[in-house]
C-alpha cells in the first residue's frame, strides 16, 4: 500500500507547479541498456522517478492519461519534470535552440531525431531545448550565458539568429541542420552546417534531361528558388505556374502538346505534382521523364500514383544508409528518417559532432563535413514496380 501511496503522490506532484523551460534547471537524461519488452505502468513511474526519461519515451506504453501527458511534455523537449534522481552526472551538455515560430512543425524533425541519436549513446547525457519563438537577438541574449555552458548547440535559427549565436559564443559547437553555410560567408568557425545541397540535385538530375526542359511550379519561396536554380543551369522552354487552390491545372495541361517529349521538373508539393501527372496521362500526352528534387521523395508518393505514372519519375535523393537500430527509435518519436532530409541531416550532424568531441569511435553515418558543411552524395532513385530503387 505505501508503494501504491508513494506512486500516486509522485504522479500527483508531477502537475503540482508549473514552470518555465527558461528559468529552471534542465531535466537531467540518463541513458540505459533498453529493454524492448513491455512496461506497465508501476514500471514507467519508476523509470520517471529514477530521472530515465529517455527510457521512458522508448518503453512508453501505457492508455494512463497522466502518463501520456508526461510522455508529450517529453517528447517535445518540454522540462516541467521535478522528480528525485539516483546521481547527478553531466558529463555531456547540449542544448537545442527552436524558433518554433519560424520552423513550427520542423521543429520535432530536429529535437526527435537528437533524441533518437543519444538513445544509442552510453553516456550520460543533460539535454535541454530552449524555445525561442523567433530570432529576436534579445531573446537569445537572454539565454546566452546558459548556452555557453553546454558542449553542443544545435540550432533551428535561418538567419539572424545564426549570426548572432556566431558573433556571441566561439568556444562552443553549434550545428544548424537546416542552413547552407554558402550563405553565411562570415560565419565563425564553430558553426556548423547541414542542409542538402537542391543546386547539386538538379544538377544531377540535368544528366536525365533532353534539350526539351518543362517546369511545374507554384508561388511559393522553395518552389521560386529551385525554378531558379535549373534556368541557371539549362535553358528551360516552358514554364507553368499552378495557382494556390489548384484551379488551372487542367487549363494548363489540357491539349498542352509542349509536354510531348519533354523532361519536367515538378517544383511542387506532392499533391499538385501528382494531380498533374494524373491529367497529363488523361489527356493522352507523351513527355519523356518527370524529375523531381528532394521536396516528392516521400512514401506517400508511391499510394499517390498509379504504376505508369510512377514509372516516369526520377528524384534526387541525398539521404544515404540508416542503421536498423537508428531508424527504429526515430519511428519510436514519430519521424521517418528515410524520407525526412531535415531529421537525417539532424542526425548525420550530431553523430559527426558528437563522435569528435567526445573521440567516440562509434559513427553511424559515411557523411562527413567539408569546410563545416555536410557533404552528402546524391542517389537518382525511380519508383518501378513500387518501390524506390537506385538508378544505376
Amino acid at each position: 500500500m505505501k508503494k501504491i501511496l508513494l506512486s500516486s503522490m509522485l504522479c500527483a506532484s508531477l502537475f503540482a507547479q508549473k514552470t518555465v523551460l527558461m528559468q529552471t534547471p534542465p531535466a537531467d537524461v540518463k541513458y540505459v541498456n533498453l529493454e524492448l519488452n513491455l512496461c506497465n505502468d508501476m514500471c514507467l513511474k519508476q523509470l520517471l522517478y529514477d530521472g530515465l526519461y529517455i527510457s521512458y519515451l522508448a518503453r512508453f506504453n501505457s492508455q494512463d492519461d497522466e502518463l501520456e501527458k508526461i510522455y508529450n511534455l517529453l517528447l517535445n523537449g518540454k522540462d516541467y519534470i521535478q522528480l528525485p534522481k539516483q546521481s547527478k552526472l553531466d558529463d555531456i551538455k547540449i542544448a537545442i535552440l527552436i524558433p518554433e515560430k519560424i520552423i513550427k512543425s520542423y521543429a520535432n524533425s530536429i529535437i526527435s531525431p537528437s533524441t533518437a541519436y543519444l538513445l544509442n549513446t552510453q553516456a550520460n547525457v543533460h539535454l535541454n531545448v530552449f524555445y525561442t519563438g523567433d530570432e529576436n537577438p534579445q531573446k537569445i541574449a537572454e539565454i546566452l550565458p546558459a548556452l555557453s555552458k553546454y558542449n553542443l548547440i544545435i540550432t533551428g535559427f535561418q538567419n539572424e539568429g545564426i549570426n548572432y549565436l556566431s558573433q556571441n559564443i566561439n568556444n562552443v559547437k553549434i550545428f544548424n541542420p537546416l542552413a547552407k553555410k554558402e550563405n553565411f560567408p562570415n560565419i565563425g568557425i564553430n558553426v556548423y552546417f547541414g542542409s542538402i545541397s537542391y543546386d547539386e540535385q538538379i544538377a544531377s538530375l540535368l544528366n536525365y534531361a533532353n534539350e526539351n526542359i518543362v517546369i511545374f511550379k507554384d508561388q511559393s519561396l522553395l518552389s521560386s528558388s529551385l525554378s531558379n536554380m535549373i534556368n541557371e543551369q539549362a535553358y528551360v522552354k516552358s514554364t507553368y505556374v499552378v495557382n494556390q487552390n489548384n484551379s488551372n491545372i487542367n487549363a494548363l495541361v489540357k491539349d498542352n502538346i509542349k509536354l510531348n517529349n519533354a523532361s519536367i521538373f515538378f517544383n511542387l508539393p506532392l499533391i499538385k505534382t501528382t494531380l498533374i501527372a494524373t491529367q497529363i496521362r488523361a489527356n493522352e500526352l507523351s513527355p519523356k521523364i518527370y524529375l523531381s528534387t528532394q521536396i516528392n521523395y516521400s512514401p506517400s508518393f508511391l499510394s499517390l500514383t498509379q504504376e505508369n505514372e510512377r514509372n516516369m519519375f526520377y528524384f534526387a535523393n541525398s539521404i544515404g544508409k540508416i542503421e536498423p537500430i537508428l531508424e527504429y527509435y526515430n519511428n519510436l518519436l514519430g519521424q521517418n528518417i528515410a524520407y525526412n532530409w531535415i531529421a537525417y541531416s539532424t542526425s548525420v550532424g550530431l553523430d559527426y559532432l558528437f563522435n569528435e568531441t567526445y573521440n567516440s569511435d562509434k559513427k553511424y553515418f559515411d557523411e562527413d563535413f567539408i569546410n563545416n558543411q555536410i557533404y552528402y552524395k546524391i542517389n537518382i532513385m525511380n519508383a518501378k514496380n513500387s518501390k524506390f530503387t537506385q538508378v544505376r
